[in-house]
């Protein structure tokens, strides 16, 4: 097994002029989709959708959306399957200066069948309408001022075939995510906009496309660690791969996205953050799963599709190992200027954030469509 590792350099914005001053939430919306579409040779046939919103509705969190779908054989085994989930928890709750879950997208299928394939998004869109008084940004006669804020990103990515030589082209895992400002008279401007993706193509071959400014770890199996925590380690013995052909791994190592934007004390302004994964397969014995945010909850009973479902197991544990343990050299997560952060955004106060959740107790609104 042939290791390979592939990193793009991260771009930290830290200017002289930014301040860390703390913002007011004045209100949480975001809405939280997941949805299936079953490709019968090649014709759109099953669907599943599951969306939830948050804020304006009153859902409280934690609140998810899940789709699935999945093709029997003539024996009633399961021939293909495929699971999106997206998850939203609560930003208020820190824990050691963050809350890495607060947003968590997964996204896998795999697919034994001659004819059966899958598309998959699963998304969380976070909106926070915030402000800076005067008096927090500490210089009131300055008209506008720079504050500094951060995303937390973490994630991987598996795509795989039974076949080493056969066409992958359409085979997809993505994960994007975009942080957005949005001022009072609608003008947009992207912060941060980050994509990685393991994307399939001629003769068995499945390419990692690198990243814009995210540290990512990519190579075949022999990157993950083993049962010492080292990674490199050839083979992975108590792992079955003959139905692994074709394999490779892309980690979204732990880090903090730093970015900074322009605002004007008492004026309100929305932060919006989309997080998105995409996961296509093809038929006759590919998969792929995908997940930001947290650890993988549903890759193994995908994977089990395709190889004996102990070795699923273990080969789960060991991304969410990697998913756990794959952190930048020397990078201190929490522990600097950004140490205060709450949430996925990092920007609030949070006594304002917890209390504009008792506000959103009265309805609730979700729906599901198949």
């Amino acid at each position: 097994m042939h290791a390979r590792m592939t990193i793009s350099c991260t771009v930290a914005i830290v200017l002289c002029v930014a301040t860390d001053a703390l913002a007011v939430v004045e209100s949480v919306t975001a809405e939280i989709r997941s949805t299936v579409q079953a490709f019968v040779n090649d014709v759109a046939e099953s669907s599943d959708e599951a969306i939830e919103n948050f804020g304006e509705s009153g859902l409280l969190p934690p609140i998810d959306a899940r789709a699935i779908l999945e093709s029997l054989d003539e024996g009633d085994a399961i021939s293909a399957k495929a699971i999106a989930l997206s998850e939203f928890r609560d930003p208020t709750i820190a824990g050691a200066g963050r809350n890495p879950e607060e947003i968590a997208i997964e996204a896998n299928c795999f697919s034994s069948d001659a004819s059966t394939r899958y598309e998959l998004t699963s998304s969380v869109v976070e909106r926070r309408m915030v402000s800076f008084s005067a008096d927090e940004l500490g210089d009131p006669t300055t008209r506008t001022q720079t504050v500094r804020s951060a995303v937390f990103a973490s994630g991987a990515i598996f795509a795989w075939s039974t076949s080493a030589q056969r066409d992958l082209t359409g085979l997809l895992g993505e994960v994007t995510f975009v942080v957005r400002k949005i001022d009072a008279d609608e003008t947009e401007t992207v912060l941060v906009s980050e994509r990685v993706a393991l994307r399939g193509g001629p003769n068995g071959t499945i390419a990692f496309e690198d990243a814009n400014n995210l540290l990512v770890f990519a190579g075949d199996l022999a990157i993950l660690p083993d049962d010492a925590g080292s990674a490199s380690v050839p083979g992975l013995p108590d792992i079955e791969f003959a139905a692994l052909a074709s394999a490779q791994v892309a980690v979204i190592l732990q880090q903090d996205l730093e970015y900074d934007y322009t605002v004007t004390p008492g004026e309100q302004l929305t932060l919006e953050a989309e997080f998105t994964t995409n996961v296509a397969n093809l038929p006759d014995g590919t998969g792929v799963v995908a997940v930001f945010g947290r650890p993988f909850d549903e890759a193994a009973e995908i994977i089990e599709l395709g190889i004996p479902a102990d070795s699923a197991k273990r080969l789960e544990t060991r991304l969410n190992r990697a998913i756990a343990e794959f952190k930048p050299a020397g990078a201190s997560l929490s522990g600097t200027p950004l140490g205060w952060l709450c949430g996925i955004l990092g920007i609030e106060m949070l006594p304002l954030l917890a209390l504009s959740y008792a506000l959103f107790h009265t309805r609730g609104s979700g729906r599901r469509r198949s």
